[in-house]
């Protein structure tokens, strides 16, 4: 009975190790396939495509760039003239010369007037221009200012995007490197 035994599990083993070579024989199998499958293909994957380039948009605050119009000019008003009566003619001429000397003094009192109403019109109109040309040119100092912070806000964005895109580049070459050099990590 023990031989029977042993007979039995000897043929049970053999039985076993007959299965397992088989499965065996069908994983080679499939796996011969599969090879023979890839080696009919091209499989070539360029890896140089994955490298990126670096794409900046356009400057957002060209409304800075352009300046600040200059004030025009306030024109200034005309200047009075002496409007003196006409001299008196025949008759009135002998009679009328004191009316005549009291109508051209009070043209001249009226110029007078007139010309220091003019010059105190020109001096508010010169102050009033003075104020627009220091408005303006403080107006046009915050404007380069503020193109000059955007500008450099703008730059920093582009030296960002341009450093994301060299380590996402050197990452895919290091990559290539490693794969020429049969890198278990990078295959």
């Amino acid at each position: 009975m023990e031989k029977e035994a042993k007979g039995f599990h000897i043929a049970s083993m053999e039985a076993e190790t007959e299965r397992r070579n088989h499965e065996l024989a069908e994983i080679y199998d499939e796996i011969d396939s599969l090879l023979a499958a890839t080696l009919g293909v091209d499989d070539y994957a360029d890896l140089g495509s994955l490298r990126t380039a670096v794409e900046h948009p356009r400057f957002d605050r060209t409304d800075l760039e352009k300046p600040i119009p200059i004030p025009l000019p306030i024109p200034r008003p005309l200047e009075p003239s002496l409007n003196s009566p006409p001299p008196p003619k025949g008759l009135g001429a002998l009679l009328g010369k004191k009316k005549y000397q009291k109508a051209v003094a009070r043209a001249a009192d009226d110029y007078k007037r007139a010309v220091a109403g003019w010059q105190s019109k020109v001096m508010k109109l010169k102050a009033a221009q003075d104020a627009a040309k220091n408005e303006h040119a403080q107006k046009e100092a915050e404007r380069l200012a503020l193109l000059a912070k955007e500008r450099s806000r703008y730059e920093q964005e582009c030296f960002e995007r341009e450093l994301k895109v060299q380590e996402h580049n050197e990452a895919i070459d290091t990559l290539i490197a490693n794969l020429g050099y049969g890198d278990t990590g990078a295959v």
